[in-house]
């Protein structure tokens, strides 16, 4: 549990460069395992002749609470099509239980017990670049001239709603629309989860307020869509 806002949602120090995720058919996911960079490209970098420029995969590993994919798929998608980027894109949101994400915030982040939500953004795929103050950069894909057909990894978003559920009650208003209920308090995880894999951060006070200004546009927006 975070102890004030902004703080316990960092993304993994190592950004997942040795993130490889490996599925079956049905593209549920497996397990999460450590790789070179190389061999991540050779898995990822498929070429697909009829695929979306950005497909948007939600996957629930949990049992404990009911997840409405559908409502978190359309805001990942508000959030990454709110930057332009370029190329055939592929982003996972997935939905595991406390024992899962015990796992993973042990391996990625050297901490013990479950957290709220990790981004795992593929930094060495994009490259920003600035056209006015703020953030919100354009964003290209490195070596995307050279594989016009390949799809690439953009991140990984991992929430755990029995954490979120237990944090929902304290976060009650910390915007305008959260409810101090568990549903309320996804959204705001999952919106904070994608803006780190598209590199955003609050590691200093500029950027912490700049993240949450941008997480409340967003919040703000989707639930205008959603009633």
């Amino acid at each position: 549990m975070r102890s004030s806002w902004g703080q316990g949602y960092r993304a993994p120090p190592n950004r997942a460069r040795y993130c490889e995720r490996v599925r079956k058919k049905d593209k549920r996911l497996t397990v999460l395992v450590k790789n070179t960079l190389v061999e991540k490209f050779q898995r990822r970098l498929k070429s697909e002749t009829q695929i979306t420029a950005l497909e948007v995969l939600v996957i629930n590993e949990q049992e404990e609470f009911i997840i409405e994919k559908d409502r978190y798929k359309a805001l990942c998608e508000q959030v990454l099509s709110s930057v332009s980027l370029t190329g055939q894109l592929e982003f996972s949101l997935l939905f595991v239980d406390e024992d899962e994400m015990a796992k993973l915030n042990e391996l990625h982040m050297g901490h013990e017990g479950p957290t709220d939500v990790l981004a795992f953004p593929i930094d060495e795929q994009l490259i920003a670049e600035p056209e006015g103050a703020g953030f919100w950069n354009r964003l290209k894909l490195r070596n995307q001239s050279s594989f016009p057909d390949q799809k690439f990894l953009l991140g990984d978003v991992v929430v755990c709603p029995s954490v979120a559920n237990r944090n929902a009650a304290e976060n009650a208003e910390s915007y305008s629309g959260h409810n101090g209920n568990l549903m309320s308090e996804l959204d705001l995880l999952v919106v904070h989860g994608v803006l780190h894999v598209l590199g955003m951060d609050h590691a200093n006070p500029a950027e912490e307020k700049e993240m949450q200004s941008a997480e409340r546009v967003h919040l703000r927006s989707f639930s205008h869509r959603s009633v």
